[in-house]
């Protein structure tokens, strides 16, 4: 067995060394051989699994942030907000209607004062403070709003009171009042009615609570 052999690496090209072995004076060997890739495979690889995995870890940071992040509730109040702007068929005389359009139609151009003036006059307490809770949401004053609705629903023997809490989950929504939010389209989603409401409720709960 030759010992201290001294190996000099004579030429390389695309991985293949010519290496000249000068221990000897009288012999030199010259033998071709390829460098042991493994390493450099396994680097490569290991190269590819980290661009791989940052790839899609910024894939789904951004899938997230299109399709999954929750809507805002200052969004999704103003993807459902409808102005309470039809009249609701009641026994009432027609006279009667005409001051409620009348009261609505102020509300609209914000003359606040002649509508609570109509306000003031209805004898019916229910439809008053629903009206107030109108008046108020309109003006965005969404807190007064929510106390005038929770008067109608607590009050529950009436046709208001699905309106009511529809338009008073859309305050919550408003203040950040997620869990009062929550309970009112909870509600309004159950069951199998397919009104507006019902419907409408169902996407605002998929949208905002995950």
């Amino acid at each position: 067995m030759i010992k201290n052999r001294n190996y000099k690496v004579l030429h390389n090209v695309n991985g293949y060394c010519l290496i000249g072995d000068l221990s000897s004076d009288k012999y030199q060997f010259y033998y071709k051989y390829k460098k042991d890739d493994k390493n450099i495979k396994v680097k490569k690889l290991k190269s590819i699994i980290v661009i791989t995995s940052v790839l899609f870890f910024i894939s789904i940071v951004f899938f997230s942030k299109i399709f999954l992040m929750p809507i805002s509730n200052d969004v999704l109040y103003d993807n459902y907000y409808i102005p309470y702007n039809t009249l609701i068929t009641t026994r009432s005389s027609e006279n009667k209607q005409d001051s409620i359009k009348m009261m609505y139609d102020y509300i609209l151009n914000k003359e606040y004062d002649k509508s609570i003036n109509i306000i003031s006059k209805e004898k019916n307490i229910v439809l008053q403070h629903f009206y107030l809770g109108v008046l108020f949401q309109d003006k965005g004053d969404y807190k007064k709003a929510i106390e005038e609705y929770q008067f109608v629903i607590r009050n529950n023997n009436n046709l208001f009171v699905e309106i009511s809490m529809w338009y008073s989950g859309l305050c919550y929504l408003k203040i950040k009042d997620d869990k009062n939010a929550y309970y009112n389209f909870k509600k309004l989603s159950e069951g199998n009615n397919d009104n507006y409401y019902h419907i409408s409720s169902q996407k605002i709960l998929k949208n905002i609570y995950k």
